[in-house]
């Protein structure tokens, strides 16, 4: 008959728990061993003038806190509840000893008689290091009952280590009968670098971990999405039981910029042959849905980012009223931030909030959309050219920030550039105007090939001329017009970086139409100026070092440290020194668009418009399906000059547009 084993299958003589109801009792002697502690340590102010009585209370105190977190360790009696214990009556032992030792024989000097000297020379000092370490114990403490929702302290092994000179330095003083000031300062020092060490863990942690030993071993909770060696963008949430989404590095500005009749929306659609049956449209919604979790989101404020949590209420099929990109609600709805619609048109429309995804990963969840609702009614659709499986789980690496991934050493990109001219004023979804072209791809290739030019390096140039002859009637008007055209377009990092996420990942880049002083005359002139541009700007080096930039900006020290309180208006003061007023206009091409066989036999026309903004007066976004290119721009309704110019100027080219204008018809 040999000793019993423990949980960990070793024989120990002293475990001797056999049965389950010893065991149930026994568990309790870690809580037991902290509470005393509590009682103990209170018990101290009462035997001050007793050293003898004083340093034995004082070490059974002791023995109780390596006691109980060694019992509750070796036999795995770890629990919430221990944990809070723990935290308190080392909170309590360490008030009770500073104000015993260091505040009350200097008001009281007969509390403790057998203290020869006091502190008063150095007592002003020593109280505000005590009182920093007050404030920065309260600081933890509600930092973690906020992020967290508890109340505790992280374990970390300098809290631990510090313990031991901390609690020699009673017994110390005893033995010296004074108390040396140089002794308690360092204390006290070690206390506050010890704190602050939890303060940054506290910040830094996703997820509360009480035996957190440093900062440099957060634990970030494992999950079978987003596996080690991969940013983790999804976290569970013990509080809530479910997932939460980080958002990118795009997305953060997004929802500081956002406000009750604004935020951040696009729109695109799919025309197809049949009308639309809303009930499958529903049913495709839901269908899709765990394929895509991360768009299937609310946004949640916590301390320090904003964060995504799962949106309970999927139902969100509604017909299209004839205001597109209507902002939405944020933080106090239960609906995702995109919404699905259609018309008695047979449209299909998604529009997002920008800070979900980018328009190219939103095209794929529409294409998935369609093909999941042509399924429902009957038809057979292939699974490629952006079309998911349904039927298989999302990908880890479709989680991921590539922002943060593909972030670098090399050089970061300068924030200085021009302020540009801009084209009218801002506007918003209530009083805004869409002006659409349709053309033939081939003709519009022919004339871009007249400047040597690539279709989306035309459509740029075109722009560009457009608005700098307005710009020059504006001038002739009197009014003084001096900054430059600057056209903003955005480029997909996926082929360039090797990124499969459905995150945001573009960037916005900057082409200025009268760079070192250039004053084109002519179509063919602003193309000279911006090809070299296309190459610079839009090339691999440029756009690493933009990448580099904002994640260094988001991942300092500051920005980490600095509550969302302090971020906001900072992020919105960067937003107008380094946003819209950079540029005059945004102009983007999605290119062709491919569709997978069975989708492209239903789909007869595809339609993407950029929503309104704060600052610009214009956007334009094109997009060529099958022998087609529509242009679609975005402005206010009395500002729709170089929209009909552009159109108009095709038409001097020889290319036949069909022009749709609509507006919006919110009150």
């Amino acid at each position: 008959m040999g000793f019993p084993r423990n949980p960990d299958g070793r024989r120990d003589p002293l475990y001797i728990i056999k049965e389950e109801s010893n065991l149930t009792k026994a568990k309790h002697i870690p809580n037991i061993l902290s509470v005393s502690r509590i009682f103990l340590s209170l018990s101290l102010f009462f035997v001050t003038r007793s050293p003898v009585w004083f340093i034995s209370i004082y070490a059974l105190s002791g023995i109780t806190d390596l006691l109980d977190g060694m019992i509750a360790r070796r036999y795995h009696f770890q629990t919430d509840l221990g944990a809070k214990l723990d935290t308190i009556g080392d909170t309590t032992l360490i008030l009770v000893i500073a104000s015993s030792i260091l505040l009350f024989p200097w008001i009281f000097p007969s509390y403790m008689p057998w203290i020869k000297e006091g502190i008063i020379e150095n007592l002003g000092r020593i109280l505000v290091l005590v009182a920093v370490i007050i404030f920065v114990k309260l600081v933890n403490l509600a930092l973690i009952r906020i992020k967290f929702g508890e109340f505790n302290s992280v374990h970390t092994i300098f809290n631990k280590c510090i313990g031991l000179p901390i609690f020699l330095a009673v017994p110390i003083c005893v033995a010296l009968q004074r108390i040396p000031n140089y002794l308690i300062e360092i204390v006290c020092i070690v206390m506050i670098l010890a704190f602050l060490e939890e303060t940054l863990i506290a910040i830094r942690m996703r997820e509360f971990e009480v035996n957190t030993k440093s900062v440099f071993t957060i634990k970030h909770p494992a999950n079978e999405l987003c596996p080690p060696g991969q940013p983790d963008m999804v976290i569970y949430s013990r509080k809530s039981k479910q997932n939460t989404y980080k958002l990118d590095i795009a997305s953060f500005v997004y929802p500081i910029l956002a406000k009750k009749d604004f935020n951040d929306v696009y729109r695109m659609g799919f025309t197809l042959k049949s009308a639309i049956d809303p009930d499958k449209l529903q049913a495709a919604v839901n269908d899709v849905a765990p394929r895509f979790p991360s768009y299937y989101v609310q946004l949640k404020k916590g301390t320090f980012w904003y964060f995504f949590r799962p949106a309970a209420d999927h139902d969100i099929v509604t017909k299209d009223d004839g205001v597109a990109c209507r902002p939405f609600e944020l933080f106090n709805n239960e609906k995702p931030l995109f919404r699905v619609l259609y018309d008695d048109q047979n449209n299909i429309f998604v529009e997002f909030f920008h800070c979900v995804t980018d328009g190219l990963s939103a095209m794929n969840y529409l294409k998935t959309l369609t093909a999941r609702y042509l399924e429902l009614c009957g038809k057979t659709v292939e699974k490629s050219c952006g079309v998911f499986d349904i039927t298989q789980a999302p990908a880890p690496h479709e989680f991921e920030d590539s922002y943060r991934r593909n972030l670098t050493k090399d050089k970061v990109a300068k924030r200085k550039e021009p302020d540009a001219y801009q084209y009218k004023t801002g506007f918003s979804h209530k009083d805004y105007a869409t002006i659409s072209g349709v053309c033939r791809i081939d003709e519009i290739k022919a004339i871009a090939r007249r400047y040597n030019c690539t279709i989306t390096e035309f459509v740029l140039s075109l722009c560009g001329y457009l608005l700098l002859e307005y710009k020059r009637a504006a001038y002739n008007a009197g009014k003084n017009e001096k900054l430059p055209v600057i056209l903003n377009s955005a480029v997909d990092l996926r082929p360039m970086f090797n990124s499969k996420t459905l995150h945001n990942f573009v960037m916005l880049a900057n082409l200025n139409t009268e760079l070192d002083g250039a004053s084109p005359q002519s179509v063919g002139e602003v193309a000279n100026v911006l090809k070299p541009q296309f190459q610079s700007e839009w090339g691999r080096e440029k756009l690493q070092a933009l990448i580099n930039v904002n994640v260094k900006t988001a991942r300092s020290f500051i920005a980490k440290l600095a509550p969302l309180f302090i971020k906001k208006p900072i992020t919105k003061i960067g937003a107008v020194l380094f946003g819209e007023r950079k540029h005059t206009a945004n102009i983007t091409n999605l290119g062709l668009l491919k569709l997978p066989q069975g989708l492209a036999d239903e789909v007869v026309d595809a339609t993407v418009m950029i929503g309104p903004t704060v600052t610009n007066g214009l956007n334009a976004i094109a997009i060529g399906y099958g022998d087609r290119l529509r242009m679609t721009f975005s402005c206010a309704s009395g500002a729709a000059d170089v929209p009909y110019a552009y159109f108009k100027k095709l038409e001097e080219y020889g290319v036949e547009t069909e022009v749709q204008v609509r507006a919006n018809e919110a009150g």
